[in-house]
């Protein structure tokens, strides 16, 4: 009974003997938000006898603590029920109206978050986010989530070192209906407070994530294209993060450049229009051009600098038109990579191709580069290595769909063990002519492939059919044990997803096309080489550069060139 009790208000102990026969113990507790300590004591003829008479004299006087709790934690639980009735009710009328035909109410009701939460996958991307970034700026964070009224409170709180050698620290607080969800809406605050991302009003969220609900239902691709069109037009880039990669994924697997050239021109003209307010920035030493990473105001300025950031950030994000800053409206670098590798790895060669060039007509963000002619550099070197890759990918997918069944040992006949977008889990028994093509390709993990359904050409249907639904893919996983063959394979494009029998299909050709190591530290060393200013959904590089380095190859025909070369 006496543990029991203390489990029930979750109360700390400290035991300890108050003389030879004599007992005490201190309990502490929270009740009504206050914590409560209690002492009690006893004693007898025996240590025994001692601490039972100590246990009865606790017991006593905790034992109205028990009912007192007992009633808060009805109330708490009543309120909860009514916060999630409510947002229940919340996402029920927002079903109505994007089947209605509206964008998921979210050009209605309320501005503030009291009736939004975040999803179970924006919790977990923005929980992995805040991860990535604490250990990659070495940032202390400690949360303590607690039961509340909205469900879960989470109190998030970072500590770091600044430049000045000095100690800061800042907290946050967010709810939600699980933890998890309170962690993610802590941590998506803070990251907005220290200037790691831009703040994004639960209006624009919300209409976001009914855009890319649409894209899920497989509604009439003209209508989630026309919907993005809008959104683009009235939001800021720290929107389009939420969307336009996945509309731009699926409108290409359409293979309609219709779809295409709405969201291009759209773009195009929105980045155009805020390139030719903004405010020109030049670099005229190599200190200059080699500025501070992302997340410089969490280093040299103090926690109260901040939050007056934080709030003028919020005041800006909420007014409506003409109340953004202009580079709000630009093309992040990272989002424009997206869009750029997704055109690389679809099976129609020539679309993808011509994309491609119009992608490089897009006007980028100036704020993640040192220089005018840093971003430019950067664009136009980043467009040469996608155009050489997707010319590498096609002439693999051209020869694999000429010659691919000619010759044994040119391809891999697969097992389909599992299949849950966007990974198809193969597996099959080596043949001596298997082994040989494995020899000959070196296979290993960011491998790019081609997958082409077997199943379909063994019930004899045509050649141009099963080719028709051919994707290419990213090795994630291989393994090898004498003669099983394990590999799970990634799909690379929205190809795949486009035919919903490839998730039935139980055998696959695996087709070898192109390893991506040297692709990929190509770009890292750009990335490095021209930003300043690292994307918070991109790994800090491993890369690096001196000033002075950086300075010669990016402005070697300015006159103070020759003075840092000598």
């Amino acid at each position: 009974m006496f543990s029991s009790l203390r489990g029930r208000i979750h109360g700390k102990q400290i035991a300890f003997p108050a003389g030879p026969n004599e007992h005490r113990f201190i309990w502490t507790f929270l009740s009504n938000g206050e914590e409560v300590k209690i002492e009690a004591g006893g004693g007898g003829s025996s240590s025994a006898v001692a601490e039972i008479a100590a246990m009865q004299d606790m017991y006593l006087k905790v034992l109205k603590y028990k009912d007192i709790q007992v009633e808060e934690r009805q109330k708490l639980d009543k309120q909860v029920s009514q916060a999630r009735q409510e947002q229940d009710s919340f996402s029920s009328s927002a079903a109505q109206s994007r089947a209605s035909g509206g964008v998921g109410g979210s050009y209605g009701g309320s501005k503030g978050s009291a009736g939004f939460q975040l999803s179970k996958q924006d919790a977990g991307e923005i929980n992995q986010q805040h991860h990535n970034l604490t250990a990659r700026y070495s940032i202390k964070h400690n949360e303590n989530v607690v039961v509340s009224a909205e469900g879960y409170r989470c109190t998030l709180e970072w500590r770091w070192i600044g430049r000045d050698g000095r100690s800061r620290n800042l907290s946050c607080v967010g709810v939600g209906m699980s933890k998890p969800l309170a962690r993610a809406s802590a941590a998506l605050e803070m990251m907005a407070t220290a200037g790691f991302i831009q703040h994004v009003n639960p209006r624009d969220r919300q209409a976001a994530r009914s855009l890319v609900n649409l894209l899920a239902e497989r509604q009439d691709p003209k209508l989630y294209v026309q919907r993005a069109c809008s959104l683009i037009e009235s939001t800021n880039s720290a929107v389009w993060r939420l969307f336009l990669p996945l509309v731009w994924r699926a409108a290409l697997a359409e293979n309609d450049r219709s779809l295409i050239d709405a969201l291009l021109n759209t773009i195009k003209r929105i980045t155009a229009s805020a390139s030719s307010s903004e405010t020109p920035v030049s670099a005229s030493s190599p200190h200059q051009a080699d500025t501070s990473a992302v997340g410089e105001a969490l280093h040299s300025h103090t926690t109260e600098d901040l939050k007056k950031k934080d709030r003028r950030s919020s005041s800006s994000s909420s007014s409506t038109e003409g109340g953004e800053e202009h580079h709000h409206f630009q093309m992040p670098p990272d989002i424009w990579e997206q869009l750029l590798d997704e055109c690389t790895v679809l099976t129609n060669c020539n679309f993808g191709q011509a994309v491609i060039h119009e992608l490089g007509q897009v006007s980028l963000d100036q704020s993640y580069f040192p220089s005018p002619l840093a971003r430019c550099y950067f664009q136009n070197y980043r467009l040469m290595l996608a155009l050489e890759w997707q010319a590498q990918l096609a002439g693999g997918i051209t020869d694999r769909k000429a010659y691919g069944d000619m010759f044994e040992g040119r391809h891999l006949v697969l097992n389909c063990k599992s299949a849950v977008m966007p990974v198809f889990s193969l597996s099959t028994v080596l043949k001596s002519e298997d082994r040989d093509f494995l020899a000959s390709v070196q296979f290993r993990e960011n491998d790019c492939v081609l997958l082409r359904p077997y199943d379909d050409a063994q019930r004899s249907e045509s050649q141009d059919s099963s080719w028709g639904k051919c994707f290419v893919g990213v090795v994630t996983r291989v393994k090898a044990e004498n003669i099983h063959f394990n590999v799970n394979v990634r799909l690379a494009s929205g190809e795949g997803a486009k035919h919903p029998s490839i998730l039935g299909c139980r055998r696959f050709k695996l087709y070898y096309l192109s390893p991506s190591v040297t692709h990929d530290r190509m770009v890292e060393a750009l990335r490095s080489l021209t930003m300043h200013k690292v994307p918070i959904s991109q790994a800090t590089s491993s890369y690096t550069f001196t000033p002075e380095i950086r300075y010669l190859l990016l402005h070697t025909s300015e006159p103070p060139a020759k003075d840092v070369a000598a």
